[in-house]
């Protein structure tokens, strides 16, 4: 049997899992990997200790007893994008990592003229954000500029990081560059625009741009040593996380929705090249990597923190077993309380901007108990979902995945609140598992990315809304969207009184 390695090089956590060809999850090795806050917005990677954790994972697979490392055919790629992975000429850090929940480009996007913030979107189908690569370059131009005079190569997420450590080779795909890098029309660096911003000597610091599905390098021998998998094992040059778990869940055709419950809460709705074209500045468009298609993406700043968070701060149980046992017994709406899940260091930034968002519960009265405010932040990721969907109206099913999918709860509350059949597919590593797809396709073993997604996708469980509680949701919806419209100008008379009084 042949056996494919997919790599997921997240932000709280690193995996590398093993499939088969028919996509089950034979191994996953998994490392814990938090990264470094520094003051209120400022949030870091060490990319050694991170390369070291992906090493230990792979390490684990290729020691295993379960398959013999010779029947691995591919490696497949992904991980946690933007930010600013900056690589000095000797192939070392210049320093950790920037992340995508970053916020420190706030100051830069504010300095921007409207015009450059709306050539910024036209261009590249990305909105002006604080993770965004290219902005972080403007905030270190600016504060930083010495640090940019050692980078020999500017990396825009933690997979080209990896897949250099992995291979030797420097190269990044379309999906990643695509959030803020690339002109999406001609399907190349965005020359002009990085010109514009007072960056372009900084151009050949870029790496080349392969597809994703290409060939990205192979295993060196010191690798294939360290961790017994085959020298020169072909390692794939895979995707953005976001992208590589749409993959995962086989959502690659004009239409298909999904939901990504992790560390963000992400909302993807795929594109077709027209309908891509008459988005473009209107919404946040990326590139897939496979088969030309797009996606709408809106990737908030805090999924399941916010439950994180609830449990740790208003629950008095850390279980999720029995604070969901307890939570099914409140009636949906929550009592009429609503909490707007914006938890982020840097605000939001979907489905609407603002780097001033905070969250909140609104609603409370007497009766009110701590597992009303529970049940109220697991609504509020699905009213989140429903808001980001909101000019997208569809009668297509909404597949999940990531952390949250587990819960049956907040599955039946997802389907509840968006009115859409709710999909959970086999299996929790879908990243991993669209980065591997991506290497069956590159080695042959499938002939484009829709065979690959025909034979490793499979779908364990659905949900149908229920009728009572989807017709509370929808009343509820309205109050959730309204709120949150009518907070941007308080939150943002909250940032400048907190910063006369600090």
């Amino acid at each position: 049997m042949k056996y494919i390695i997919g790599i997921d090089a997240g932000t709280t956590g690193v995996k590398s899992a093993l499939f088969d060809l028919e996509g089950h999850e034979v191994l996953v090795e998994s490392r814990d990997n938090e990264p470094d806050r520094i003051g209120e917005n400022m949030i870091e990677q060490d990319m050694t200790v991170h390369w070291e954790k992906v090493l230990d994972t792979l390490k684990g697979i290729g020691h295993s007893d379960l398959v013999d490392p010779a029947d691995i055919i591919a490696i497949g790629l992904t991980g946690q994008g933007e930010g600013c992975w900056l690589m000095d000429r000797e192939g070392n850090p210049v320093q950790p990592a920037s992340l995508w929940c970053d916020g420190r480009a706030n100051e830069s996007i504010a300095k921007l003229t409207e015009e450059q913030k709306r050539q910024i979107h036209l261009t590249t189908g990305t909105p002006a954000l604080p993770g965004a690569c290219l902005l972080q370059l403007v905030w270190y131009k600016e504060h930083r500029p010495e640090t940019l005079d050692r980078v020999g190569t500017i990396f825009g997420d933690s997979k080209d990081w990896i897949r250099y450590k992995l291979t030797g080779d420097i190269y990044t795909d379309y999906s990643d560059p695509g959030c803020s890098l690339i002109d999406l029309k001609r399907n190349e660096y965005a020359f002009d625009l990085i010109e514009s911003l007072g960056l372009g000597e900084y151009i050949p610091l870029l790496p080349p741009l392969l597809p994703s599905e290409a060939c990205g390098g192979r295993l060196t021998a010191a690798n294939a040593a360290h961790t017994n998998l085959p020298q020169g094992l072909p390692v794939v040059m895979g995707a953005l996380d976001v992208m590589a778990c749409t993959v995962g869940l086989g959502a690659v055709n004009d239409g298909d929705t999904l939901a990504i419950l992790g560390t963000t809460c992400c909302t993807n709705v795929i594109l077709n090249q027209r309908r891509a074209d008459e988005l473009m500045g209107k919404a946040r468009v990326e590139i897939l990597g496979v088969q030309d298609m797009y996606l709408v993406m809106m990737a908030t700043m805090a999924g399941t923190p916010n439950l994180d968070w609830a449990l740790n701060e208003i629950s008095d149980s850390k279980s999720f077993a029995a604070v969901e046992a307890r939570i099914r017994e409140i009636p949906a709406g929550s009592g009429g309380v609503i909490f707007h899940p914006y938890l982020g260091s840097a605000g939001e930034r979907a489905p609407f901007y603002s780097p001033n968002a905070r969250a909140s519960f609104f609603g409370l009265n007497a009766t009110t108990t701590r597992y009303h405010l529970v049940r109220a932040v697991y609504e509020s990721i699905a009213f989140m979902i429903k808001d980001c969907l909101n000019d997208y109206p569809s009668e297509n099913p909404l597949a999940i995945c990531g952390g949250g999918a587990k819960s049956k709860v907040w599955a039946q509350i997802i389907s509840d609140v968006t009115g859409r059949r709710v999909l959970v597919h086999d299996g929790t590593e879908f990243g991993a598992k669209g980065g591997a797809m991506m290497a069956g396709v590159m080695v042959g073993q499938f002939a484009d990315i829709h065979e690959a997604a025909q034979a490793m996708c499979n779908i364990h469980s659905e949900y149908q809304p229920q009728a009572t509680a989807a017709t509370v949701y929808d009343q509820l919806y309205r109050l959730y969207r309204e709120a949150r419209l009518k907070f941007m100008p308080l939150w943002d008379l909250r940032a400048d009184i907190m910063r006369q009084v600090a």
